[in-house]
């Protein structure tokens, strides 16, 4: 039986553990408080224009694409990534400028204009850059440190790559110049981290950049959580937003349901939490079962800066402005002492100003900017009122802007709103209202990070900024594939079994599918195992036959069921159209009512019960151009008709018949056909048309191999001469035939291999 999971907040995090969850078979549920997916990554809209409230900087792209792929889809289908240049503008004081570059030499260029001494040093940090990457994101980044032992085995690796110094004191190993000392150490600062102390692992993040570079979903970030929400519909997710989990059923030390605020409650086997793992373990964890991460020990941690970010538009371009700018004030370490330390708000500020239509040309209203500006503050350990703080903190920064960036600010303003760490703390449900969870330090990363599966709840895990490997849209995205390796894996049925049924039931094609590679015959037995399960509901009286109408009803009501569930997983990661498979139970649904009076309606069943499997196979064996269905149908046609004019015998004892009453002069009956050991001669008759009939959908169907990948032409035209083979079989001597099976010989079957070689190169 399928397993069920649910999980808690929608924002990266969450979404690619739902869908890598979704992949490996589980039904999955998402949880969101908030009224869009995304979590942090919401789009707040103001009269005409739209804002991205979360991330905006996209690196490590590849790991967006991986989510598409989980699924045989490619992102490209669903959003476009543009490249962002320059990556970074940084403004310094003196209202110098340094354009940090795509290139390794325009960055160069860069540096030679503020400390050619510098040029050396850049390529030295990138170069030992490289080795942390490789190491910390590479090999360390989708690993679970629940496991002590673990960190201690990698201490060695990380004391040689020097993890025990701070950012800025690696960065100033190998760069003199205090400008550039400050430019190449901002990067904790996008996660959440004091760059004085937080562990120089982090300059990762510099090779990240350059092997990835930097990108922007064609439509804001907003534009990127959409398309990945239209793909969590696609694959079956059920997604529930504005609704709170308020609070969590135990059995023992197993969460068995959760109730949410909507009064309903969901009943799972196991739970992801996206969420602040401090918050919940405070808030939805009972005392006695929070004995590692106990109120205690969390209010002790230390806890990411605040964010105070301001939303606002202007009714004229700024064109000077580049997409990812950031203002530098007169002081670094100071100011980060100030806000990280003391938890006191600074007179001098350094800004993160974002302008989207650098990039996205049309992302504004012609002739109009939008911007949002971003400024670390305290987090709420400050005890700053931030309602009384608010409008003064946001003139501060219109009139650092006006002074160096932004000329006119104030006139031009249109669109003006801010958020604060009250809002991170209540809308994101952010203890402290930290804006990126607990700071990465050295002490508070790997093993003494939250752990992405709890300690003491068994059937807990969790992702997002708070677990490893941390905050960031790579790192959250890290942390789904790290659940991923630790969930229990979904039961499946016995591989062998299957197997067995196969080769019991179609043993032309099952000889014919040991060809194809692992992936597709993996695909190939799975849908043959729910095609045949629901045929036997059809064939097999009627307990059976309500288990066919109840699969039926479920797929008209998109109601859970078993069969369909797996289904939906291979339609998910095939892209099977979904058309064909109503088809097929639509038509065994009314199966014993079938009257096939003409060739019509013989090629409307045949269509519906074999045509629809022809079209259901070919995206698995690699068939992409549409055209191929026409042919694909054929051949299930052809290969139905076969089965009929085989099987008269055997289905007069399920009382049908299926071949049309239009052939006979005197339409014989079930038991007329079952009473005789000879065959009649209008049977007969009948058998013969049906042949030639089946002839000309072959020769269609043999057309269409050019549209499949090579060897798997060989493959198809091979099962097809096989099933062909039992017509002329047939045809030889139909008394012999008639109450025995015709079969094809091994050694007949094994000869067709050349004729099949021989289609595939003239196709």
């Amino acid at each position: 039986m399928r397993k069920n999971c649910l999980v808690i907040g929608a924002g990266f995090g969450g979404i690619a553990s739902a869908l890598r969850l979704r992949r490996l078979g589980y039904n999955v549920t998402i949880v969101d408080k908030n009224p869009h997916l995304g979590g942090r990554a919401q789009v707040y809209k103001r009269g005409e224009f739209k804002f991205d409230a979360g991330p905006t900087v996209l690196t490590a792209p590849f790991l967006i694409d991986d989510l598409f792929s989980l699924f045989n889809k490619d992102r490209r289908d669903y959003i476009e990534f543009l490249k962002v240049k320059p990556w970074y503008r940084f403004v310094f004081n003196d209202k110098s400028i340094f354009d940090y570059k795509e290139t390794i030499d325009g960055t160069l260029d860069e540096i030679s204009k503020i400390s050619s001494k510098d040029v050396v040093g850049y390529r030295r940090l990138i170069e030992f850059s490289e080795k942390i990457f490789n190491k910390g994101f590479l090999e360390l980044s989708t690993i679970s440190f629940h496991s002590f032992g673990l960190m201690i085995k990698q201490l060695p690796a990380l004391l040689f790559l020097r993890s025990y110094l701070s950012v800025y004191s690696f960065v100033s190993s190998f760069l003199k110049n205090e400008k550039l000392k400050r430019a190449f150490s901002i990067h904790p600062l996008l996660v959440g981290g004091n760059p004085f102390s937080t562990t120089s692992i982090y300059c990762l993040i510099h090779y990240l950049e350059r092997k990835y570079g930097i990108w922007f979903p064609k439509g804001g970030t907003g534009s990127l959580v959409s398309s990945l929400g239209q793909l969590m519909n696609e694959v079956g997710i059920n997604i529930i937003l504005s609704t709170e989990v308020d609070s969590l059923e135990f059995n023992g030390n197993k969460i068995i349901a959760a109730n949410l605020s909507n009064s309903k409650t969901i009943n799972t086997d196991l739970v992801v939490s996206n969420c602040d793992p401090p918050y919940f373990y405070s808030k939805l964890v009972p005392n006695h079962l929070n004995k590692k991460w106990n109120k205690k020990r969390v209010e002790k941690m230390s806890y990411s800066m605040g964010l105070f970010v301001w939303y606002f538009s202007t009714n004229k371009k700024y064109n000077n402005v580049e997409h990812h700018t950031i203002v530098m004030g007169k002081t670094f370490k100071k100011v980060l002492n100030e806000i990280y330390n003391k938890k006191i708000l600074s007179d001098d500020l350094s800004l993160y100003l974002h302008r989207p239509s650098a990039t996205d040309k049309e992302f504004d209203p012609e002739g109009k900017d939008s911007f949002y500006v971003l400024a670390p503050v305290p987090n709420n350990d400050s005890g700053i009122n931030w309602n009384e703080k608010g409008e003064e903190v946001r003139l501060q920064v219109q009139k650092q802007l006006e002074n160096s960036l932004l000329p006119g600010l104030e006139k031009n303003l249109i669109e003006s709103f801010f958020v604060t760490p009250d809002t991170f703390k209540n809308q994101f449900n952010s203890l402290k209202g930290a804006g990126f969870s607990v700071a990465p330090k050295l002490t508070q990363s790997a093993w003494f990070r939250f752990h992405n599966k709890s300690e003491d709840i068994k059937n807990l895990y969790f992702c997002g900024a708070g677990t490893h490997p941390g905050a960031g849209v790579p790192g959250v995205l890290s942390s789904a594939k790290v659940v991923e390796k630790l969930v229990p894996k979904v039961i499946e049925e016995n591989s062998l079994e299957t197997e067995k049924v196969f080769k019991k039931n179609s043993l032309t094609f099952s000889l014919a599918s040991k060809l194809f590679n692992k992936y597709e015959k993996k695909g190939i037995t799975n849908l043959y195992k729910i095609l045949r399960t629901l045929d036997d509901y059809a064939d097999n009286g009627d307990e059976d036959k309500r288990g066919l109408e109840e699969v039926v009803t479920a797929f008209r009501e998109n109601n859970h069921n078993p069969i369909l569930d797996d289904f939906f997983d291979l339609k998910a990661k095939y892209d099977l159209d979904l058309n064909h498979f109503k088809d097929f139970i639509e038509t065994l649904i009314k199966e014993d009512n079938q009257c096939i009076k003409n060739d019509k309606d013989l090629s409307d069943y045949c269509y519906g019960v074999a045509g629809t499997i022809g079209c259901l196979l070919s995206p698995i064996i690699g068939v992409r151009n549409t055209k191929a269905k026409h042919f694909a149908i054929n051949l299930g046609i052809a290969m139905q008709i076969t089965n009929i004019v085989r099987d008269v015998y055997e289905d007069a004892q399920r009382n049908r018949i299926y071949i049309p009453s239009s052939y006979f002069k005197d339409i014989p009956t079930c038991s007329e056909i079952l009473s005789t050991d000879h065959i009649a001669s209008d049977i007969i008759n009948a058998k013969k048309l049906l042949i030639k009939r089946a002839e000309y959908h072959y020769k269609v169907a043999w057309k269409g191999l050019k549209y499949m990948p090579f060897k798997n032409r060989i493959i198809i035209a091979w099962a097809g001469l096989m099933y062909r083979e039992i017509g002329c079989i047939i045809l030889k001597d139909q008394n012999k035939f008639y109450k025995k099976r015709a079969v094809v010989t091994t050694g007949k079957k094994l000869a067709l291999i050349v004729p099949a070689i021989f289609k595939a190169f003239i196709s």
